[in-house]
């Protein structure tokens, strides 16, 4: 097996055994499902301050909204986020155990 990097961290840990990284896999892709069903704004607004690490008012001029109306874009997303994947809380900590 590779070891992580610090430049891609997708890449998989000696350690981790192959059933992990399945795991990881699937865990993975339940979050990435979750976040491809939040409304479009949402979305946008989480990958450019989360994934992007753009700054608020910059994301906030990108999406042609005002700062206070991208706060409420994440806060809607992270609580969406929050319920979804906390409704999933025994699949993803049945698949990693």
């Amino acid at each position: 097996m590779r070891q992580t990097s610090e430049l891609d961290p997708e890449l998989p840990d000696s350690r981790e055994t192959p059933y992990a990284a399945h795991q990881r896999s699937q865990v993975t892709a339940l979050v990435d499902r979750e976040l491809q069903a939040l409304p479009e704004r949402q979305r946008a607004a989480l990958a450019l301050v989360h994934y992007e690490q753009v700054a608020a008012a910059e994301a906030a001029a990108i999406l042609g909204v005002s700062i206070e109306a991208l706060e409420s874009l994440l806060a809607r997303a992270r609580r969406t986020l929050r319920t979804r994947l906390t409704s999933l809380k025994p699949d993803l900590l049945g698949s990693v155990e």
